[in-house]
C-alpha cells in the first residue's frame, strides 16, 4: 500500500501515541516523506523531505529554542542536500547541486539566499560519498577508482589529510557510511572489509594518526599470502578501466595463470 499523508509528531516515553503533540504536516502534499532529526547543539530540528524515491529533497528547519514556525530553507526540488551539522546559524550541507560529484557548502540562515552560501570542500574529480563531523572536523568518504579514500578537513575545508587504510577496500557497507563517532570524539569507529579482508571494525586515534583492529571475525582462512592490486585495462574508445587482480604473493606473473573475470556489464575476451 502506498505510504501517504506523513508528518512529524513529539511523543515522549511511556505515554500514549494519541498524546503525541503534532510539530509538522502537509496534508496538501501527500507523497512528501520526513526526515526528522535535532542539531548536535539541541537547537535545531532538521528536516529532511523527500518525494517518493527521487534523490532530489527539499529542507526544512525549525527553531526550538524560540518554538518558531517551520522554515522551508531549501523549498523546491532541484537537488540533494545532506545536512551534516551546524554552528550556530550556520548550516552544513552535502548537495550535487551544481556538482555532480558532490561537495559541501555552508549556509547561514540568517542570510539564506544561494547567493550567500559558501562552497567549503569543492567537487573534486572522485565523487564525495558522505560526510560526517568527527572530532570536530569533517571526514569525507571519497570514491577513488572504484576504491574509497577517507580525508580530513578542517571546519573552514582546509585540507588536513588523509586515514590510512589496511588496503584497497571500502568503509561503506550496503551503500551506508561506516563511520562512527560524535562531534567531540577523539577517535573515530569505522568497517573495512576488501576482496581478500573480511569485514573488520577499526579504531581510528586522532591525536595518534593510527588505526587499529577492534573486532575481526574467526574464520578458518589465512588471507595473509594474498594480495589486491589494481591496474587498469584500456577499452576500445580510449576508456581507461580499474579492474582489480586478487592473488597470492608468491603467484609467477606470467600469462599462464586461469583467471577467472567478473564485472558488470558486457565483457568480451
Amino acid at each position: 500500500e502506498a505510504n501517504y499523508n506523513q508528518m512529524v509528531t513529539f511523543h515522549r516515553l511511556n505515554t500514549l501515541q494519541s498524546d503525541d503533540i503534532l510539530v509538522f504536516a502537509r496534508p496538501d502534499q501527500p507523497e512528501w516523506g520526513f526526515g526528522p532529526e535535532v542539531s548536535n547543539d539541541g537547537r535545531y530540528l532538521a528536516m529532511v523531505v523527500s518525494q517518493g524515491t527521487d534523490t532530489r529533497n527539499r529542507f526544512f528547519y525549525k527553531d526550538l529554542q524560540t518554538d518558531g514556525k517551520v522554515i522551508e530553507l531549501i523549498p523546491d526540488l532541484e537537488a540533494a542536500y545532506y545536512f551534516i551539522g551546524n554552528d550556530g546559524p550556520v548550516f552544513y550541507f552535502q548537495t550535487d547541486c551544481e556538482a555532480p560529484k558532490s561537495r559541501l557548502i555552508a549556509i547561514d540562515i540568517t542570510r539564506p539566499e544561494p547567493s550567500n552560501w559558501k562552497t567549503l570542500i569543492p567537487e573534486a574529480s572522485d565523487t564525495l560519498e558522505s560526510v560526517t563531523i568527527i572530532n570536530n572536523q569533517f571526514i569525507s568518504i571519497y570514491l577513488h577508482n572504484a576504491h574509497e579514500l577517507i580525508k580530513i578537513f578542517s571546519l573552514d575545508g582546509t585540507p588536513f589529510g588523509e586515514i590510512e587504510l589496511p588496503a584497497l577496500g571500502s568503509v561503506t557497507y550496503g551503500y551506508a557510511s561506516t563511520l562512527a563517532g560524535r562531534r567531540a570524539d577523539r577517535e573515530m569507529f569505522y568497517l573495512f572489509h576488501s576482496f581478500a579482508h573480511p569485514v573488520t571494525v577499526f579504531r581510528y586515534d586522532f591525536e595518534a594518526g593510527k588505526s587499529e583492529v577492534i573486532f575481526k571475525p574467526s574464520i578458518q582462512f589465512d588471507f595473509s599470502p594474498y594480495v589486491t592490486r589494481q591496474v587498469f585495462v584500456t577499452s576500445k574508445d580510449g576508456t581507461k578501466v580499474p579492474m582489480f587482480l586478487v592473488h597470492r604473493t608468491d603467484l609467477k606473473l606470467d600469462g599462464q595463470t586461469p583467471t577467472l573475470l567478473y564485472g558488470y556489464g558486457e565483457i568480451n575476451i
